[in-house]
């Protein structure tokens, strides 16, 4: 949890169920076979050496006394222990593996998610990989859940669409795609890093990083290093704002800032209320450049254009390509619905 914080995360999303099938709590689940035996789900924590450790109980707790967050992924589609590949049982069983129907998988699934979502507080997220069986495209019946989310169907999202689905992108520390800790894998730099948080985060999306334990189930220093590089830039770019020292003046269709002196900025960043959704199809900022003779106040400085774009959202950071000197700032939505 100390590299989660370090690292400016607001919540953290467990593993609780990867495609082998191993759950990482003592999971109660029972299901019938096809050879009619009621048989238990019994490749859990509780059936190895930690038996009595509730690896996801001990998550949540972790996450609740430090403020942060916490959800978990579970994969539906794949479940090696249940012999299940793109969510159908491989129906060509060898001697020793489990033999159930599809309908029974359905109802697992199910009922680890049920376990889950009930016993262990409210979530910020359940994360299906590779989503989810057409069979179970359906309401639990549990009150006050929403089960399924709906999917985005491309990478830009739809404006115009009726759902509120928020982007998320998932990435990793080390390179190549790498999820699980290997042994000398390289990292990705601090400044590609700080890139991914700018095309993220910056763009309207939730950053998900990957957090990968080593053979000892600890986070290598290094990896732990680089999280906490990432969490420094972060808080000393971004944890304070100018806005504090400047006169604000709302408008009819955006904002005006009016800096006490001429101040040096290389960047903005805009965020929208979302209370009725995200309404803003088009932005302009507009920014009064000066230059040594403007500041002594010998001439009447022009507005110029700085920044443009067509999506705000949560976060909008917008980076310039060298650092200007401004006085006023004007912030316009053109474009709303």
């Amino acid at each position: 949890m100390d590299t989660i914080i370090a690292s400016g995360a607001k919540y953290a999303t467990l593993v609780a169920k990867h495609n082998c099938g191993f759950a990482t709590w003592p999971s109660a689940v029972t299901f019938k076979t096809r050879d009619n035996v009621t048989s238990p789900y019994n490749y859990t924590v509780a059936e190895s050496p930690i038996n009595g450790t509730d690896v996801v109980k001990l998550f949540s707790a972790s996450a609740e006394k430090y403020g942060v967050g916490h959800g978990f992924y579970y994969s539906t589609v794949v479940n090696n222990f249940l012999n299940v590949q793109n969510s159908l049982v491989n129906a060509t069983w060898s001697p020793g593996e489990i033999r159930i129907t599809n309908k029974t998988y359905d109802e697992i699934v199910i009922a680890q998610l049920t376990e889950l979502w009930t016993n262990y507080g409210t979530l910020t997220e359940l994360w299906f990989d590779g989503g989810y069986s057409a069979s179970q495209m359906e309401k639990s019946g549990l009150p006050n859940e929403e089960i399924w989310s709906t999917g985005v169907t491309n990478d830009g999202g739809d404006p115009t669409s009726k759902y509120f689905a928020p982007a998320e992108c998932d990435t990793t520390l080390q390179t190549e795609d790498r999820w699980f800790w290997g042994k000398g894998q390289p990292l990705r730099s601090l400044d590609e890093m700080i890139d991914v948080y700018h095309q993220t985060v910056g763009r309207n999306c939730l950053l998900e990083l990957d957090l990968a334990p080593d053979r000892s189930g600890l986070i290598p220093a290094r990896h732990a290093a680089r999280y906490k590089e990432l969490g420094d830039f972060i808080q000393s770019c971004y944890g304070s704002s100018l806005i504090q020292q400047v006169e604000n003046i709302s408008t009819e269709s955006g904002v005006a800032l009016a800096f006490e002196y001429p101040t040096v900025i290389d960047r903005i960043v805009i965020m929208e209320d979302q209370t009725n959704g995200q309404v803003i199809r088009a932005y302009e900022i507009y920014a009064k450049i000066v230059d040594t003779e403007e500041m002594n106040g010998t001439l009447d400085v022009p507005w110029s254009l700085v920044s443009s774009g067509s999506s705000v959202g949560h976060k909008r950071i917008d980076l310039f390509k060298e650092a200007i000197t401004v006085t006023d700032i004007i912030v316009n939505a053109t474009n709303t619905v």
